[in-house]
């Protein structure tokens, strides 16, 4: 099996640095006022800056959603999830062998 690195944007590493170390970027979301950006992709530091000092409001943040990490993984239509937890992906053998969706009729 292998192992991919997903982090979200507040991590603060730089486009190459991610592409050096082979890790995924899941971006937050940003609000100002109306317009919402993916964070590094749609609005880059120095602008978000700019935003920061023209604007009156403060923006607002939200993290990534668990379905965002999924689609970022590239496992997206690959597994299931848990009953138990469904922020986490397991593969169709892990879930199988999970006692609480036997239980519970998730399988």
């Amino acid at each position: 099996m292998a192992v991919q690195i997903l982090v979200d944007s507040a991590s603060d590493f730089d486009m190459e640095e991610l592409k050096e170390k082979n890790i995924i970027c899941v971006p937050l979301t940003i609000t100002f006022g109306e317009n919402h950006y993916k964070d590094c992709f749609e609005l880059s530091k120095d602008k978000f800056y700019e935003k920061l000092l023209e604007k009156k409001d403060y923006p607002m943040t939200s993290q990534p959603s668990p379905e965002d990490f999924l689609k970022h993984s590239g496992y997206e239509g690959k597994g299931r999830q848990c009953g138990r937890n469904s922020d986490v992906l397991w593969s169709e053998r892990d879930l199988s062998e999970c006692k609480y969706c036997k239980r519970n009729g998730k399988i």
